[in-house]
């Protein structure tokens, strides 16, 4: 356990670490582009699903693929800023298992962005949406977005050292 408390702090004691969390600007900068980036990024996922439930049906679904770019760019937006977040409060983030349940949320949008809502959208023209496929798609995200608003308020240790055992 002590190994595992020292790299929290050794984490906490990073440049990276004072940067986002203790400078006037960091955290909020980190947390704006964190939440730009998972807004579009289940926002896009959100309209993908809601494509296949049959909103917009003269929006041809295959033309959305193009969105696809842009869906990966706000992913990697979202990660990077959200390491930034993690790296201010590594303690916070590790003892929440709320933290662990969200990263296991974005990992199934994620895969479920890759695979099943764009073959999907891409068998549209061949064969009838399963909107069952979008409904999954709508509530991985929205759950993916309580977990992570939730994250503010759950916590019970912020920082490294209330971890320390005297």
């Amino acid at each position: 356990m002590s190994t595992f408390i020292a790299l929290l702090m050794w984490i906490e004691e990073s440049w990276l670490a004072r940067m986002v969390g203790e400078t006037q600007w960091g955290f909020p900068l980190a947390l704006t582009l964190h939440a730009l980036g998972m807004g579009m990024l289940a926002g896009g996922n959100i309209v993908l699903a809601l494509r296949l439930l049959g909103v917009a049906p003269s929006l041809p679904a295959h033309t959305l693929l193009r969105c696809y770019p842009l869906l990966w760019a706000c992913a990697g937006l979202s990660t990077l800023s959200g390491l930034l977040l993690f790296s201010a409060y590594p303690a916070k983030a590790l003892t929440n298992p709320l933290f662990f349940a969200k990263l296991a949320m974005i990992a199934l949008g994620l895969y479920w962005l890759a695979r099943p809502l764009r073959q999907q959208l891409l068998a549209t023209t061949t064969r009838a949406p399963q909107p069952w496929i979008g409904v999954v798609a709508i509530a991985l995200w929205l759950a993916t977005i309580t977990s992570g608003r939730l994250l503010a308020y759950t916590n019970v240790v912020l920082r490294a050292s209330e971890l320390q055992v005297n």
